[in-house]
């Protein structure tokens, strides 16, 4: 019962993703088609896209082994890789994946990292990867533009996700690079919410932001300006979302992967687009897991897609149902294999990131007796 109390949030908002995932699948049809689709796809595709999402976990913890190596000799990827999931699975059950930094921060933590370096890492990890979403959607854009621009509000959607991914990104870059500009923001809008009667005590409160901020440049500082470092961990990133995008792509191979479709058959590099336009459209959706968002952005960027193949092969096709039922089918797959999956491997995986024993490290860049100092008086000043 303790249990359940603890994780009825989690429990409740994986409920609610697997709703609307199974609502739009029966609305279109998908169920039927799912069993058409097993009985037709090839098993070699459909395990190809298992291995894919397998290898999105690999990178990932990869860029994040990068960075936590170039701080602390010592370390392990088994740790990079445990973290890394707890990570993932709470970016997936959380809105805007909010909750998967500060759990990551706290793994980190407790397996024999300073809260400030652990907070350094996540946060950098978090830039590069953001920076890798940016750079792999405009690589797609660039390649296969002409392929979706008749596509309706297509140019909508794009620029919208170009400019929410690069604000954050800006943001983040300012936060880390910025103290001073950072703390005028910080000022202006405690200011401002105390003209607003939201904030009572905006000094104290100020002061807070303030000690959290001058705690979190003075690690991103020691961090240091490894070249090497950054674009290790943003070429892992980078893959990651190649590996992401090739789920869809062996998926809507198993289906179509017969000689027969070969006229209609999309290139690699056009599902690729799709999927990459997906994930970029869906990263700021606020549902947790981009519940609904997600749905609706693969069957816009996909139906394009499938109609192609459908329509070069009708006789072929035929047995494989409708554009609607199976592009819903491939959803679901797509889905489970992309986003359920890794709820439960994470979910498998915080159990053994609690009980990874706390490692002896030792800190390469900088003196960890004068870290934990200042963690203190940080501390101090945020009770204050």
């Amino acid at each position: 019962m303790k249990t359940l109390k603890q994780n009825l949030f989690g429990y409740i908002t994986i409920a609610i993703c697997a709703g609307i995932l199974i609502y739009f699948v029966v609305a279109t049809g998908g169920i039927g088609a799912l069993s058409t689709i097993f009985q037709n796809m090839s098993p070699l595709w459909l395990l190809l896209a298992f291995g894919a999402a397998a290898m999105v976990w690999v990178m990932e913890a990869a860029s994040f082994h990068t960075i936590s190596t170039h701080i602390y000799r010592g370390w392990k990827f088994g740790y990079s890789f445990s973290a890394s999931m707890v990570g993932l699975l709470y970016c997936c059950i959380t809105p805007f994946s909010t909750g998967g930094q500060p759990m990551q921060i706290y793994s980190l933590q407790k397996k024999g990292m300073t809260t400030g370096a652990a907070s350094a890492i996540v946060a950098v990890r978090s830039l590069i990867y953001q920076l890798a979403l940016v750079v792999f959607s405009i690589v797609m854009v660039i390649l296969r533009l002409s392929y979706f621009t008749e596509m309706t509000g297509f140019a909508v959607l794009l620029l919208a996700g170009l400019v929410c991914n690069l604000t954050y990104v800006s943001f983040l870059i300012l936060l880390m690079k910025s103290p001073r500009t950072t703390d005028r923001i910080v000022r202006f809008g405690v200011n401002l919410f105390a003209k607003l009667r939201l904030c009572r005590d905006p000094e104290g409160r100020y002061d807070k932001i303030h000690a959290q901020l001058a705690l979190f440049h003075r690690n991103i500082t020691m961090l240091g300006r490894s070249l090497k470092m950054y674009l290790t961990a943003f070429f892992f990133s980078f893959f990651q979302f190649v590996f992401q995008c090739l789920i869809p792509y062996f998926l809507y191979m198993a289906c179509f992967a017969s000689p027969v479709f070969d006229a209609g058959r999309a290139d690699f590099l056009t599902v690729m687009a799709a999927q990459a336009f997906v994930l970029m459209v869906s990263y700021f959706i606020p549902t947790p897991g981009a519940a609904g968002g997600a749905e609706v952005s693969y069957y816009g960027f996909f139906e394009t897609v499938y109609q192609q193949a459908v329509a070069a092969a009708p006789n072929a096709a035929i047995a494989m149902g409708d554009v609607t039922s199976l592009l819903s089918g491939t959803m679901f797959l797509w889905r489970f294999i992309s986003f359920y999956l890794t709820i439960i491997a994470g979910g498998i995986f915080v159990p053994i990131s609690d009980r990874q024993k706390r490692l002896t490290l030792e800190n390469k860049l900088f003196d960890e007796e004068a870290l934990r100092e200042a963690e203190s008086h940080h501390d101090d000043a945020v009770v204050k």
